[in-house]
């Protein structure tokens, strides 16, 4: 019976230590370096100086901002979820047309810019990213068409990075109201970081 009790208590022990380490990225609070946040199917790297904005991320999607503008009334922000769909990893074309025409109809009517671009993660998935740029426009909600595209399209930025997964997507996605290259960079680092944990 004791012999019994000692097997049971070094399993609980073992689990004990083996759950302890499995979120051990995830218990690194220092904000002043970079952080590999991990889930149940991916993980990712949190750039340092960003913070979970425990005010606007769901079970589902995951918010950070810039550590000390939690409370900005529009902080910059970077968001991070995974969703699912009907496309294999090796149809990401069929993907990418079907998130452009989602887009397109999303955008209708905004005066702004849609650009795309499709690249690879560090894992060597397929990452397709789409910017859109608000037209900054006159007061009188007209847009000047003699400035010139840099004037005309610094409005917010936001900007979707879907990494390709089988059946499935990480999407990575960034609300840039300051203009900050800095902002951008650290979307791009968590984009480019991501992997799926669950796929060979």
């Amino acid at each position: 019976m004791m012999k019994k009790f000692l097997l049971l208590l070094s399993g609980l022990l073992l689990l004990l230590a083996a759950g302890c380490g499995a979120n051990r990225d995830n218990v690194n609070d220092n904000v002043d370096e970079d952080r590999v946040i991990t889930a149940d199917s991916f993980s990712y790297v949190l750039p340092a100086g960003w913070v979970k904005s425990e005010e606007y991320s769901t079970e589902k999607k995951v918010f950070y901002v810039l550590n000390g503008h939690e409370q900005d009334e529009k902080p910059d922000n970077i968001s991070v979820e995974i969703g699912t769909n009907r496309y294999a990893a090796d149809e990401h074309m069929r993907f990418r047309e079907a998130i452009v025409s989602q887009l397109a109809r999303q955008l209708q009517g905004i005066p702004g810019m849609l650009t795309g671009d499709g690249t690879f993660t560090d894992n060597e998935d397929v990452l397709y990213i789409f910017t859109f740029v608000e037209e900054v426009l006159d007061e009188d909600g007209t847009s000047d068409l003699h400035a010139d595209d840099e004037q005309r399209f610094a409005g917010v930025t936001s900007r979707q990075y879907y990494i390709v997964g089988e059946k499935r997507y990480g999407m990575v996605y960034l609300t840039n109201f300051s203009g900050s290259e800095e902002v951008t960079a650290a979307a791009d680092k968590m984009a480019k970081s991501f992997v799926w944990l669950d796929e060979e």
